[in-house]
């Protein structure tokens, strides 16, 4: 019985690990040069959980740009690569290996394996320079620009957090509450915020693709009274536009779209 517990219990925080950071993909062997991938023996990159780009399963040791705390953005220096293992759209880039999914960045369509090339509209020379910028970016806002494993080119701002993943919050006990954050905003009032809530935010998904593994964000908004006697959900894929609506009465009574 306590083996029993114990693997339980194992097999959870492995789970929680793959909540905070999303930082896994796979770019497949037609994005590495022939004839050292082919199908039978592909050459495959990837980014694994601590930010680490790595070939066939094995980290590679490349300069790495970090920032922590007002970002959560790991780099690694694609110009480091041998040539032969170089995905064409990474020339003269910075390889996104790590990504907090509450990031300003991550939120504004950053994603894992996305190559950036410019910064605030200039080259980025080397790791060095690039962590610099990040770090002193404080309130200002951040442009990246570069392109995507498609090929597709990208052009993105957003700006720095004080503290990624935390939100700032005006609270009297048993009467309002007011969060915002970089994932969403909310205001509740009334005894344990009962009498009306709304609340807008930004609801992060992994998606499994063979090709390219990636994550995504739904956009959400919520509101009810009475206890949730009167509730409204909106929900809408920013990629697609498709949205969908429900209206809920008495805890019973559903109208709309199922959420």
């Amino acid at each position: 019985m306590l083996r029993l517990w114990l693997l339980f219990v194992v097999i959870a925080l492995a789970g929680c690990g793959s909540l905070d950071v999303t930082v896994e993909g796979t770019l497949t062997s037609p994005l590495v040069a022939a004839p050292i991938s082919t199908e039978t023996q592909p050459v495959l990159l990837a980014c694994d959980r601590l930010g680490n780009l790595t070939i066939n399963g094995r980290p590679l040791e490349l300069p790495a740009a970090r920032e922590d705390t007002r970002f959560g953005l790991r780099l690694v220096d694609a110009r480091e690569l041998p040539r032969l293992w170089r995905p064409g759209y990474a020339e003269g880039g910075f390889l996104v290996t790590g990504l907090h999914k509450a990031s300003p960045l991550a939120v504004a369509g950053l994603r894992p394996l996305d190559c950036v090339q410019t910064i605030n509209g200039e080259a980025i020379p080397d790791a060095a320079t690039l962590q610099a910028s990040l770090r002193d970016a404080r309130r200002r806002e951040v442009r990246l620009e570069g392109r995507r494993p498609s090929g597709e080119a990208f052009s993105l701002a957003a700006f720095a957090e004080e503290r990624v993943g935390e939100s700032s919050k005006k609270h009297v006990p048993f009467l309002f509450e007011q969060r915002s954050s970089a994932t969403g905003d909310a205001f509740a009032f009334g005894p344990l915020d009962t009498l009306f809530f709304w609340r807008t935010y930004k609801e992060h998904a992994y998606v499994a693709d063979a090709r390219r593994a990636h994550s995504r964000y739904r956009e959400c908004f919520q509101w009810g009274a009475l206890a949730n006697l009167i509730e409204w959900q909106r929900e809408r894929d920013p990629q697609t536009g498709d949205e969908r609506s429900r209206l809920r009465l008495f805890w019973l009574l559903s109208f709309g779209d199922d959420l």
